[in-house]
């Protein structure tokens, strides 16, 4: 829970070391890549698991019933799909929608498209979300739709020997054996911890589950390996790979898998070198999961807060995510400002760091390992940028800047925030060769224009083709003090007979403006009424003022899309939007 910006070319600064690492326009981040997803069909829960830093968008769509998921600026090794016989969910289906867009369908067995209490986005940690889908209200399929039954893993991991005795010391070429035992049932399932991922740190390695669990670990010889235990744990059906080259702190190789089924366990061995001693383990619920360290370095890990995993730039905010709580100095040196973190440390692979823009607060930024467990963080920041704020949030360390991507507003009347959705690297919608962010744009920048001829005051979450985090449009509208909020989009469906205008809104607050936009478009656009509606957009939802979604047209009518790419109809468009607006603050 990351932008893609109009990138400035920033020389790097000379440290080689992999615990110095400097981020700078151009260079060394890795896109974010959609890694897993599993769907566990009696709890109705999809989750997916990336690989660096991406938001998801949620958007509904009919005929068929559809959860669209998009994950902006990401990438996906190859497409899948799995079909579930029975439940709401018909069938799961992952693409790379774009070339910077990866994109997973939830086919519905329901006719009528999801309410907005009907699912929820949820974020479980720093790379893996969950969509919870009849959290508010059950979906139901019919009034016999029987409880989904356990659905297989679709991508089975094959076990080399079909009739496998336990061995509590594998070989080096043998995985840790699977179970001779019968499956677990669906009631024993429910509820079990399970083993998700390994991760590295500075010190070790953590093994992330999805409870607490005991954990043992002991070294055996000839050959020279480590076996820790799991036990009451299973292995997650998102975990796919089962073995993978370490080459760190004197472990060459990591293998997992289900040593037993009854009592389960998961069983661990990492390939070690000769001359590694002991090895500690503990449950440390600040990672949520497992620390795996050479003996002696527990005690020391527990009397500081944590690793630094994350440099966020949204909006006029930087934010530091730890494992554990943040605490930290700041103060000016000269052009510079520099953060201290007493007791963190930085992990042994490059952390996911911000892009930086010629627009943004911030010219460069570095980050430093300073002996006795320190992290030091050099911020250089833009002309004219000023630190107005810090503070420590949970395992966030937040610094907001006076001024950034917000744009200028003008005028003495009400303050209007434009959204014109999508852009940069998020095209949105594409059909007939055109793109949803141009088609935005355009709207957006005629609506401003109207507005400030009106003696309205201004201001655009985007002012050019860049593109801006969802969170990042809602703070720029908190920032300012907006009076209302207008997200301009474009629709698109499967079936290219739909046509016709929409707006959404969400909370009690924004009903009235809703109606009176509506009203104005279907008067004067000329184009079909396809309602006003209610949906939990991230943009309409998190800002606190009246806030409202457009939806202008489905680009995938042709006849529409050549209509609401016109000039002429754009401006018509704006016009309406204006004078509803009008109508809203004279009332």
């Amino acid at each position: 829970m990351k932008r893609v910006l109009t990138l400035l070319l920033v020389f790097f600064w000379g440290w080689s070391h992999p615990l110095f690492p400097v981020w700078a326009a151009p260079g060394g981040i890795e896109r974010p890549r959609l890694l897993s997803w599993t769907y566990d069909p009696n709890r109705q829960v999809l989750e997916i698991t990336t690989r660096g830093v991406t938001v998801p968008i949620l958007s509904t769509k009919a005929g068929p019933s559809r959860l669209v998921m998009d994950l902006p600026a990401a990438t996906l090794e190859r497409p899948n799909s799995r079909k579930f016989p029975t439940g709401p969910v018909e069938e799961i289906r992952t693409a790379q929608f774009t070339p910077e867009i990866v994109r997973l369908v939830i086919q519905l067995r329901v006719a009528e498209e999801l309410r907005p209490d009907q699912y929820e986005l949820g974020y479980r940690g720093f790379n893996n979300w969950q969509v919870q889908l009849g959290q508010g209200a059950p979906i139901a399929v019919s009034p016999q739709t029987p409880i989904p039954a356990p659905v297989p893993n679709p991508n089975p991991v094959p076990n080399p020997n079909p009739n496998p005795v336990p061995n509590p010391n594998p070989t080096p070429n043998q995985p840790p054996p699977e179970p001779a035992s019968p499956p677990l049932t669906r009631q024993e399932l429910r509820g079990m911890v399970r083993f998700e991922s390994i991760d590295n740190t500075a010190q070790g390695f953590i093994i992330h589950t999805s409870g607490p669990t005991d954990a043992s670990v002991r070294r055996v010889d000839s050959p020279d390996r480590l076996i820790v235990d799991l036990p009451g744990t299973i292995i997650s059906t998102a975990t796919k790979e089962r073995s993978f080259p370490a080459d760190r702190l004197g472990v060459k190789q990591i293998r997992f898998g289900q040593f037993q089924n009854r009592p389960p366990i998961t069983r661990i061995v990492l390939d070690i070198d000769q001359e590694v001693s002991d090895w500690e383990t503990a449950y440390d619920p600040a990672v949520k999961g497992v620390r795996l360290v050479p003996a002696g370095q527990l005690a020391v890990i527990q009397k500081r807060a944590g690793n630094l995993l994350a440099v966020r730039l949204i909006g006029n905010r930087l934010i530091f995510v730890g494992d554990g709580p943040l605490q930290a100095k700041a103060e000016s040196t000269g052009n510079d400002y520099k953060v201290t973190f007493p007791g963190v440390a930085l992990p042994a692979q490059p952390l996911s760091g911000p892009k930086l823009t010629n627009t943004g607060p911030l010219d460069r930024l570095r980050l430093l390992q300073d002996p006795g467990s320190e992290v030091s963080a050099i911020l250089a920041l833009g002309p004219g940028i000023q630190v107005i704020k810090t503070e420590s949030k949970k395992n966030q360390f937040i610094i907001q800047f006076n001024k950034g991507q917000i744009g200028q507003s003008t005028g003495e009347g009400p303050l209007v925030v434009i959204d014109p959705g999508h852009g940069g690297t998020d095209p949105g919608a594409m059909a007939g060769g055109r793109n949803e962010k141009t088609l935005n744009f355009q709207v957006s920048r005629y609506l401003g224009q109207i507005l400030s001829q009106k003696g309205y005051r201004v201001v655009f979450t985007r002012e050019d083709d860049r593109f801006i985090p969802l969170q990042g449009r809602v703070d720029i509208a908190e920032q300012v003090n907006a009076n209302i909020f207008v997200s301009i989009h474009h629709n698109a469906s499967e079936n290219t007979a739909t046509d016709g205008l929409q707006t959404y809104y969400i909370r009690e607050n924004s009903r009235t403006l809703a109606k009176i936009v509506h009203r104005s478009l279907i008067s004067r656009a000329g184009q079909p009424d396809r309602g006003l509606r209610t949906a939990r957009f991230y943009v309409i939802r998190k800002t606190t003022m009246p806030a409202i979604l457009v939806e202008m047209g489905y680009m995938t009518n042709p006849a529409e899309l050549a209509l609401v790419s016109q000039a002429p109809h754009q401006r018509l468009a704006a016009e309406s939007i204006a004078r509803a607006l009008d109508e809203y603050f004279r009332k």
